[in-house]
């Protein structure tokens, strides 16, 4: 089974390590969103993906760069999860409300439209 979680990167951080993989990185709220992810992997492929001010869209698996944020945008984040909505089991989306509206109220249609047979949508946001 596949599941994707779509979530932001918190403020509070680990310990500034080039060595340190994105999952292992971000710290404070983000931590509910690493225990969900362990317990998900019971049932299937997790792959997280992280949008953050500081370091732009990574992955749980990437390396954290401190001297060169990712190139990848909010837009290639908002592509990720529209991949998502035709690819995945399962679709865990767990934003703010600012970037909520951004991503997904924006591509609504679209990720509605995608969406397959028997899959699972779980909606966060928080303000």
């Amino acid at each position: 089974m596949k599941i994707d979680v779509f979530t932001e990167g918190s403020n509070t951080t680990s310990g500034k390590d080039e060595s340190t993989k994105a999952i292992d990185y971000f710290e404070g709220g983000f931590l509910p969103v690493k225990d969900l992810a362990n317990d998900l992997r019971d049932y299937g492929d997790v792959n997280i993906h992280i949008m953050s001010d500081e370091f732009g869209y990574v992955m749980d698996s990437d390396f954290i760069n401190l001297t060169e944020p990712s190139e990848r945008s909010i837009q290639v984040f908002t592509e990720s999860l529209i991949d998502s909505s035709m690819n995945s089991d399962v679709v865990v989306v767990l934003l703010t409300q600012k970037t909520f509206k951004e991503v997904v109220k924006e591509n609504w249609d679209q990720l509605v439209s995608n969406s397959k047979e028997n899959q699972i949508w779980c909606f966060g946001v928080s303000r």
